[in-house]
């Protein structure tokens, strides 16, 4: 079986939804859409997951686990992921975060009363992460030095949403981290 992404033919696949994109998204202000778009990509990621052959089509990135959603701050508008992230406010982003992952990972799994997730969510990047090309820095090469309270009043509260309410499966670290 092919990759089961926008198949054609006999495929039993058909193309995923294509929602808006997070900075659209949270300009809804919307917890219930946010919720939603979560539980539609989850289940979408999981019926595309059991349609693949995990021998023959074991690809990086293969498998049950969704590196989603990414929770930078849009601190410049010249960071080049601002289109993946849902604002520049830390409450917006934390609501973002914790309904999205519950939608994502399925509702009842969020609220802990199921065994089994629909997808593992993977809050990113960990943390104060925007810079991707800036003169002589990258983002493989860059230390951000956060001052404390930036960390606490502006970078950690998405983070801390997307774990504690969300229920999120992981977190993927930054490369400044």
């Amino acid at each position: 079986m092919e990759p089961c992404v926008c198949a054609s033919g006999g495929s039993p696949c058909r193309c995923p939804t294509s929602f808006p994109a997070p900075t659209a998204t949270g300009a809804s202000f919307n917890s219930t859409l946010f919720k939603l778009i979560g539980e539609y990509d989850g289940i979408e990621a999981r019926a595309i997951n059991n349609l693949r052959n995990h021998i023959t089509q074991n690809a990086y990135g293969d498998g049950l686990d969704y590196w989603s959603p990414t929770l930078n701050m849009q601190r410049d508008p010249r960071w080049g992921r601002n289109q993946e992230v849902p604002g520049e406010d830390p409450t917006l982003t934390s609501d973002y975060a914790a309904n999205f992952v519950q939608g994502l990972q399925g509702l009842e799994a969020a609220r802990g009363g199921a065994s089994s997730v629909t997808i593992a969510a993977c809050c990113k990047h960990f943390l104060a992460n925007s810079l991707e090309n800036w003169h002589e820095f990258s983002r493989h090469n860059f230390d951000a030095l956060v001052p404390v309270r930036d960390l606490v009043d502006y970078y950690l509260p998405s983070f801390k949403s997307c774990v504690m309410e969300g229920k999120a499966k992981g977190v993927m670290c930054s490369y400044n981290a």
